[in-house]
């Protein structure tokens, strides 16, 4: 009996499992995506092989191994794509009736041995289900992931097609079988993970500088900056020789400007660069204040 109940266990899991839908936010199509691939395969499986290529080497050889490789891919792709899209509906589904099914099992059987089989058999399917639902199927993380995954194939993508409107020596066919491997990483969890990450470290990076700017201007920087802007717009053309002297003491390329307003915007200028220094910002701006006192300019 025990054995019965366990198979009667068995089936209904595998009935379940075995289940496909035809539905995934779309008709169906006239063919399914393994029927494509299979046909592909057939029509270019002596195009796919690296071995072919070296038996003749060309440009059209090397074009008809990526156009090969890049189809199957792509409608694997496809497939994989369609089941992270719908496993997750089938998943919860699924275990709902199977666990119903062994509890229904559970109640006619009658032996107390075969109810302790059938009730291990839902807490092992139950426990499989949460495990997955807790460290992998968050319905918010799949489309994130989907749309690296397609923006990361068709940056690569691009590389790819203009390499097979060059020749050989532009575009060898090594280079083109790195390309199509990084294709296909593009297309997969890791890869999608892997291009978040980097575009965040690049991100990350590129505030990280612009918060470095911004915070070496402490309250004194900041009154240090009004003083030297306002001794600049209250320069007059009395103070013509002691403005040209500050400025060509900070860039000695411009120490012979004779216009007032050159040599205001060449102070400001290094005040900007300064604000631009990173941690620097607090020396460069007591650079310029010396330069000032040693000019004679009031603060």
């Amino acid at each position: 009996m025990k054995g019965i109940h366990v198979l009667l266990a068995a089936v209904i899991a595998s009935e379940l499992v075995g289940c496909k839908s035809s539905e995934w936010g779309a008709p169906v199509p006239p063919a399914s995506s393994q029927e494509d691939i299979d046909a592909i395969v057939k029509q270019f499986s002596e195009a796919m092989l690296i071995d072919e290529y070296y038996n003749d080497p060309s440009t059209e050889a090397r074009n008809r191994f990526v156009a090969a490789r890049l189809t199957v891919t792509n409608l694997r792709y496809i497939q994989f794509v369609k089941t992270l899209t719908t496993n997750k509906q089938l998943l919860d589904s699924a275990t709902e009736i199977l666990t119903m099914g062994l509890g229904v099992a559970g109640t006619v059987v009658g032996a107390t041995d075969a109810k302790s089989v059938l009730a291990a058999v839902s807490a092992s399917v139950s426990g499989a289900k949460i495990s997955i639902d807790k460290n992998f199927y968050y319905e918010k993380t799949i489309p994130a992931l989907v749309a690296a995954m397609n923006a990361s194939r068709k940056e690569i993508l691009v590389t790819i097609m203009k390499g097979t409107v060059s020749d050989l020596e532009v575009y060898p066919f090594e280079k083109a079988v790195a390309d199509l491997h990084e294709y296909y990483f593009a297309g997969t969890l890791l890869g999608a993970i892997q291009s978040i990450q980097t575009d965040a470290g690049v991100k990350e990076a590129k505030h990280s500088v612009e918060i470095a700017k911004l915070a070496p201007v402490t309250v004194g920087n900041r009154d240090l900056i009004m003083k030297l802007t306002d001794a600049i717009g209250r320069l007059q053309a009395a103070d013509l020789s002691k403005a040209r002297k500050a400025l060509s003491s900070l860039d000695a390329t411009k120490a012979n400007l004779t216009d007032l307003g050159a040599i205001a915007n060449g102070l400001q200028d290094e005040i900007e660069k300064a604000l631009s220094s990173g941690d620097k910002v607090g020396s460069g701006l007591r650079k310029i204040k010396t330069a000032f006192e040693k000019a004679g300019i009031q603060l």
